[in-house]
């Protein structure tokens, strides 16, 4: 569990620097790129990364907001077996703003 909380934490700042680096270009593709591992991910695998990426947002320096925490969650889950994807939503926020609001999260389902 220590290795995967690292790996979750090294998610962290890997994003951090891409979206400083590559804006959210990079991101994607960084994404796109990390294909499901040969191993059949399970529920317990499920729970562990879970697990791992809500200790390591804990310990992390900053915030992690959704979208960093669903990019780090979905690479963590594909390394183990586990198929899943990342969505991202976004949504004015008043008749009246031109701002927008946002979300990122993930789904994912067991590779079989």
């Amino acid at each position: 569990m220590t290795l995967l909380i690292l790996n979750a934490l090294f998610g962290l700042v890997a994003f951090d620097l891409l979206l400083a680096i590559g804006k959210f270009a990079a991101v994607h593709r960084t994404l796109r790129r990390r294909k499901v591992a040969n191993a059949h991910g399970t529920a317990d695998v499920t729970e562990q990364v879970l697990r791992a990426v809500n200790l390591a947002c804990m310990w992390y320096p900053k915030r992690a907001l959704c979208l960093q925490r669903s990019f780090v969650t979905v690479c963590l889950l594909r390394n183990h077996g586990v198929s899943a994807q990342m969505v991202l939503g976004a949504q004015k926020n008043s008749l009246h703003s031109a701002r927008l609001g946002g979300s990122g999260w993930m789904r994912g389902k067991r590779k079989i």
